[in-house]
């Protein structure tokens, strides 16, 4: 027989009470939820510093190319500047008439070119013209350009490369086999 001092069985009691447990894991989770919006912020910031930095080396290569291309719009103004005063500028008469008969003829040439077809290269020699360019199809270029070049020049050949862009690098070469039809003279028979 056990003495026992007390009618009810004794409870276990824990060190905090139950109301102490909860606040203690609401504070363990508000701190938990907190390291982790510190690390995303952190995570966030790393990946705005990157992408920054990329930002400031590509302005940079922009900024080159701005003033690359300045310099190359200023020494196409400085040519097509001494392009005019040479052909504007008053000469011998017979050279003045020359000049005015080359820039009629290159302005013509010129004027076929539509606006949709963009020249590279060209080429004028005696009795042959070459033009490098682009075009945004072959049709384009057969129809605006290629009817006025045959009815001027005897050979007219061009071939056609496709770029990446789905546009056509264009080579044209045109020739007149007989420039001048020389009339036989009928004394020397």
């Amino acid at each position: 027989m056990n003495l026992t001092y007390s009618f009810i069985r004794p409870k276990a009691k824990s060190i905090f009470k139950t109301l102490t447990k909860i606040w203690m894991l609401c504070i363990g989770l508000s701190v938990l939820c907190m390291a982790g919006f510190y690390s995303l912020l952190h995570v966030q910031i790393l990946h705005k510093q990157n992408e920054l930095t990329l930002l400031e080396q590509d302005t940079a290569k922009l900024q080159l190319n701005i003033i690359a291309t300045k310099d190359y719009l200023n020494r196409l103004n400085f040519e097509q500047s001494k392009i005019a005063r040479i052909i504007e500028s008053p000469q011998i008469d017979s050279t003045h008439s020359t000049n005015k008969r080359y820039r009629d003829g290159f302005s013509q040439l010129l004027g076929l070119i539509p606006a949709q077809i963009t020249l590279s290269h060209l080429i004028i020699q005696d009795n042959y013209l070459e033009l490098h360019g682009i075009t945004p199809s072959k049709e384009v270029y057969i129809f605006l350009l290629q009817t006025p070049l045959k009815a001027s020049f005897d050979e007219s050949k061009v071939e056609f490369f496709p770029l990446s862009n789905g546009w056509f690098h264009f080579i044209s070469v045109n020739r007149k086999t007989n420039p001048y039809l020389i009339p036989k003279d009928k004394d020397k028979d």
